[in-house]
């Protein structure tokens, strides 16, 4: 079959996350929450089209959680600032994201100060007999479940216009955190291309 479309891998977010504010809960008996993100680097692939080291401010994450909880909707804005002092623009995200227990409990109960001083105190020696804290640090890789967003760009410089009238789609990931009460989120991101072809409209499936 004929691909339509293809996509290539475009840029890396990394995030800080320090805690969830609950607004309540909606009229479909959904619950509505805003993230509260600590920092955020966005960095290119080697060998994108477009090069970018940036930090994201300005964020508003506000997340619906549905009736079944391992479902959630996210959407996403925030500032892109380049280091290189360009002008800044718009980034938007929204998808879905379900969720396992093990992000659950990542997201609710962040590693405390105690943990973390644990790990901080262990030596090579407990490293190597596998008694440390590294044994239970809590990570989902990338597509252990259906976390996929999508993701566009609006305004900043000429610099940065192959990000911009463009779709990108993207794998969200989680872990713990290395200060206490946070967590970590990660986000690929992908830019979608049109494939050429030869096909219209009645011809699709020949």
């Amino acid at each position: 079959m004929q691909p339509f479309n293809y996509i290539v891998p475009a840029l890396f977010f990394n995030a800080t996350v320090d805690r969830a504010l609950d607004l309540g809960n909606l009229s479909s008996g959904s619950s509505l929450g805003l993230f509260h993100f600590e920092t955020i680097s966005l960095v290119s692939e080697p060998g994108f089209e477009v090069q970018l080291k940036a930090t994201i401010s300005n964020v508003n994450d506000y997340s619906i959680t549905d009736v079944d909880p391992s479902i959630t909707h996210p959407r996403f804005i925030g500032t892109v600032v380049p280091d290189d002092n360009s002008m800044p623009f718009q980034l938007e995200m929204s998808g879905i994201l379900f969720n396992d227990e093990m992000i659950k409990s990542i997201i609710s109960k962040p590693p405390s100060s105690d943990q973390l001083n644990a790990c901080a105190n262990q030596t090579q020696k407990d490293i190597e007999r596998e008694n440390n804290c590294f044994r239970s640090r809590r990570e989902v890789p990338y597509g252990t479940l259906y976390r996929v967003l999508t993701a566009t760009f609006q305004g900043g410089s000429s610099r940065y216009e192959g990000l911009m009238n463009s779709i990108f789609v993207a794998s969200e990931t989680v872990s713990d955190g290395d200060e206490p009460g946070k967590y970590l989120v990660g986000i690929k991101l992908s830019k979608v291309y049109a494939s050429r072809t030869s096909i219209t409209i009645g011809n699709e499936y020949e």
